[in-house]
């Protein structure tokens, strides 16, 4: 009973897709984090400016 079937040949074919998913994933992290530090900075520049 020898069984044909060849695991690395499907993994092979879809390296491209995780790699991709991967720097989506990087991206959308970066660009939550500065929108996160950006909306911090923008919130302490109105209270400072309604304050006075």
């Amino acid at each position: 009973m020898i069984e044909t079937y060849n695991q690395p040949s499907p993994r092979s074919a879809a390296t491209g897709l995780p790699i991709r998913m991967k720097i989506f994933m990087y991206l959308l992290t970066i660009f939550l984090i500065t929108q996160m530090i950006g909306s911090a900075l923008f919130a302490v520049y109105l209270h400072r400016r309604l304050d006075k």
